[in-house]
């Protein structure tokens, strides 16, 4: 039986809308804190995102929710890089790895300032940040593992902390903001130290 045209569902506007005052408010947020204005306030958000105050709280009843949703979809935007190939030898497995990890360690520069400014307000910040470092910390010990293998365990564990700092946020803030680097002299800092770290084990 052929229906008419008028039959058909329509999209669901209201849906629709919803899903985009969401986004903008999100958005507002990444964006404030992006700019440096790390705890704004809902007045500032509102504006930014040009909605009403009201519907901050409509769409986020707790500031919790508002701020774990924001970390949430920062983290979902951020480029992983591609896998090490553990086999590969060490000095191809070096470069491929800190370039791996610049290419995230940049694209994460705003989800980590984000996410400290939320942190002291937020526990699922907070589980967020300890995900990210424990899945750095599985990267290093299988993209290394025969070179920390070969070592006892005292010396295995100095190593394993010295490349997972060389590899972290911290370091890579520290060159691009506090020294000032571009991404290219900064990575080569990290390789610089990577190959260093693993020469000498």
């Amino acid at each position: 039986m052929n229906r008419p045209e008028s039959w058909r569902a329509e999209p669901d506007g209201r849906r629709q809308r919803t899903l985009r005052t969401r986004a903008a408010i999100l958005d507002a947020l990444i964006e404030l804190v992006a700019e440096g204005v790390m705890r704004p306030t809902a007045r500032q958000i509102a504006a930014r995102a040009k909605v009403a105050m009201r519907s901050i709280g409509q769409h986020f009843p707790s500031r919790e929710q508002l701020l774990a949703a924001a970390a949430m979809q920062l983290g979902t935007k951020i480029p992983r890089g591609e896998p090490v190939d553990p086999s590969l030898p060490l000095p191809e497995r070096i470069a491929a790895f800190v370039a791996s990890r610049a290419i995230f360690l940049e694209a994460s520069r705003v989800f980590r300032g984000a996410s400290m400014a939320f942190a002291p307000e937020s526990p699922t910040v907070v589980q967020a940040l300890d995900a990210f470092t424990k899945a750095r910390r599985l990267d290093v010990g299988r993209v290394f593992a025969t070179e920390l293998a070969a070592l006892d365990a005292d010396e295995r564990a100095v190593l394993f902390d010295a490349l997972d700092l060389a590899v972290c946020g911290r370091m890579w803030d520290g060159l691009r903001e506090e020294l000032g680097l571009d991404i290219a002299a900064a990575q080569a800092r990290v390789l610089l130290t990577v190959r260093a770290l693993l020469r000498s084990a």
